[in-house]
């Protein structure tokens, strides 16, 4: 299969936003970028929850999810997405087809639903990217995205799929408000 393009990539991504996922029992809320109000989101009380430079990385105690939630300028997604493939290098992970692409208006905001088929260690693994176009609150401040990547084994989207669900839902739920 051929690699996707960064191009194609942020083409799929761009057209998708200018078109326009209950509480867990044992979860805490976390805002979605330390220092910035964006949004809430509840993550279970067993995962670990570490600051990156853009947000946070949020991951299961195995490592079979791992999400990493970020927030910067719109006009800073070629870079962002550079570095995302380059780990993606690192990590062993191919993308081996065009990603399929959903988008979602709630209360104004624009979602972006991605999923990009891909191979870890040549196994099949989920990658995905949920972008948000947070409503701003701050006078004449650039645009910003609020961007969640989701890294899966099989095993581990099985096992936390829906702990996911509730803490993407949250998420949105938070930054969309009422």
């Amino acid at each position: 299969m051929r690699p996707i393009s960064l191009a194609l990539l942020r083409s799929c991504l761009l057209a998708s936003a200018l078109l326009l996922a209950p509480a867990l029992a044992e979860a805490r809320q976390v805002n979605a970028v330390p220092g910035a109000v964006v949004g809430r989101m509840d993550v279970p009380n067993a995962w670990v929850v570490t600051p990156v430079d853009r947000g946070l990385q949020i991951a299961t105690r195995d490592e079979e999810i791992i999400l990493f939630v970020e927030l910067y300028p719109s006009t800073d997604a070629d870079a962002v997405l550079a570095e995302h493939f380059a780990y993606y290098a690192e990590q062993n992970i191919v993308i081996t087809g065009d990603p399929t692409t959903t988008t979602n208006v709630l209360n104004s905001v624009p979602i972006v639903g991605m999923r990009l088929p891909a191979t870890w260690n040549g196994e099949p693994t989920n990658l995905r990217y949920l972008l948000i176009i947070p409503k701003e609150t701050r006078p004449n401040a650039p645009e910003r995205t609020l961007h969640v990547t989701y890294w899966a084994s099989p095993k581990g989207h099985a096992a936390y799929g829906a702990a996911v669900d509730t803490l993407i839902e949250s998420l949105v739920n938070s930054v969309a408000g009422p």
